[in-house]
């Protein structure tokens, strides 16, 4: 759960945002987790996921710790070590989730899951993800040894992108259930397949899963200079002074073939790096040795005829490919639905329900995404292993009905073309606001 401290905007100001806002120990930090009040004041700086824990300052956090937390005895100890006060009546309207029975009936279903075994690990699906990764990285090599670059880039960028999947449910602890294996696991399959840093990863990720499509919050949409998802990115988002107008009128087109592999080099050679270099106390040895492992990897089994530029270029047009996969199906499920802003906060529930999306599940799409086509699942349940989420989206349908939330499902063609809608209309916006100004 995490984010910088950012300056406050102009005009009055929430509540929340004037707590999450001030410096750490000037005015006390709050959130509910069950029937307790907890003093995070200080807490805040030395989070071990970030920052992100001020994301739900003054609010009910008790489902976004369940969700984060579920495996790690240690954070439930750390919590009961904080400064702590019951929940008292005039904290009703203060540390509210929402309608109370609403939250329940969600609190009573998870629990249900639970019971049911859906947060189960299967070590045999695992051993598959696993086995399949390692086959399609031998082949990649074993293409590139031949000479059969074009394959060899297919064939490899597809397995970034499974190593990219496989190494985001080891953040989430939903391969084995066993956080320092899984954690392993990420480690390994994210530095190797994706030449990225798993701590990083996990940072930015925490915080798009406690507040999807949130404007200065979800890292997933602040993805300027190469990508404006919504209108007011140029107004507000992150990056906006180093972003080209004339770029981002034609963003529906560039998008798939160049923004999204940028993005991918972008977070490999910029992003990341920086942020292993800068944060000396997270570096681990494992990380750099593996990333340095499948460069050099690449530039061996090339065929030995090869000069340095048919390398390069072809570890570059991998990259590409592989980045076109893993951001290409990352935006379908939720960056074409509307945003929030900074002092607008929602709950748990309505953040994975109303923010996120399904593509409709059948065994080809499911393997394709990944197993991360069920995403209202996926929101609402982040440790459940993702390949039995599939199995019950009829479920969160009846809950969803029952409450009276629109559950948003369409399949994978559909949900590309809404994606690449939305881009388009945020170029229009931005062209119909140049040609204002120029009126």
């Amino acid at each position: 759960m995490c984010q910088e401290t950012v300056a406050p905007s102009k005009g009055p100001a929430s509540p929340y945002t004037q707590q999450t806002e001030a410096p750490v120990g000037e005015k006390r930090v709050e959130m509910r987790v069950g029937d307790r009040v907890y003093d995070v004041t200080q807490f805040v700086k030395r989070h071990p996921g970030g920052s992100v824990i001020a994301y739900y300052a003054q609010q009910d956090a008790t489902d976004a710790f369940d969700a984060f937390h579920q495996r790690s005895d240690k954070a439930k100890k750390v919590l009961n070590s904080l400064p702590s006060r019951p929940v008292a009546d005039h904290d009703a309207k203060s540390f509210s989730a929402g309608d109370r029975a609403f939250i329940e009936d969600f609190r009573s279903f998870r629990q249900e899951l639970i019971d049911e075994g859906y947060f189960d690990p299967s070590y045999a699906h695992v051993a598959y993800r696993l086995v399949e990764l390692v086959a399609m990285f031998v082949l990649h090599f074993w293409l590139l040894s031949i000479g059969r670059w074009g394959l060899a880039a297919i064939v490899g960028g597809i397995a970034t992108g499974r190593a990219g999947w496989v190494q985001h449910e080891g953040g989430h602890n939903s391969l084995t259930g066993i956080p320092w294996i899984d954690k392993a696991i990420q480690r390994v399959a994210i530095a190797f397949g994706v030449l990225t840093y798993g701590w990083k990863w996990n940072d930015t990720h925490n915080r798009h899963h406690a507040t999807p499509q949130k404007v200065d919050h979800d890292f997933d949409i602040d993805t300027l200079p190469f990508v404006a998802f919504y209108k007011e990115a140029l107004q507000i988002g992150r990056n906006r002074k180093s972003a080209s107008k004339q770029w981002l009128k034609y963003q529906h087109w560039s998008f798939l073939p160049i923004s999204a592999g940028l993005t991918g080099f972008a977070w490999a050679f910029y992003l990341h790096p920086k942020s292993y270099l800068l944060k000396k106390s997270r570096r681990d040895l494992v990380t750099f040795v593996l990333v340095v492992l499948r460069l050099v990897a690449h530039y061996l089994c090339c065929p030995a005829g090869w000069s340095l530029l048919p390398r390069v270029m072809s570890f570059v047009l991998t990259g590409f490919i592989g980045g076109m996969y893993l951001f290409g199906n990352f935006s379908v499920s939720h960056t074409h639905l509307p945003v929030t802003f900074r002092d607008e906060n929602r709950n748990w529930v309505e953040y994975g329900i109303n923010y996120t999306m399904n593509v409709d599940p059948n065994p080809v799409v499911s393997w394709w995404m990944g197993y991360l086509n069920c995403q209202i699942e996926h929101h609402l349940f982040p440790s459940m292993p993702q390949f039995r989420q599939t199995k019950l989206t009829h479920r969160t349908r009846a809950f969803c009905e029952k409450h009276g939330l629109n559950y948003q499902s369409m399949n994978y063609f559909q949900a590309v073309k809404a994606t690449l809608m939305n881009l388009k209309h945020v170029a229009d916006h931005i062209s119909a606001a140049d040609a204002d100004k120029e009126d």
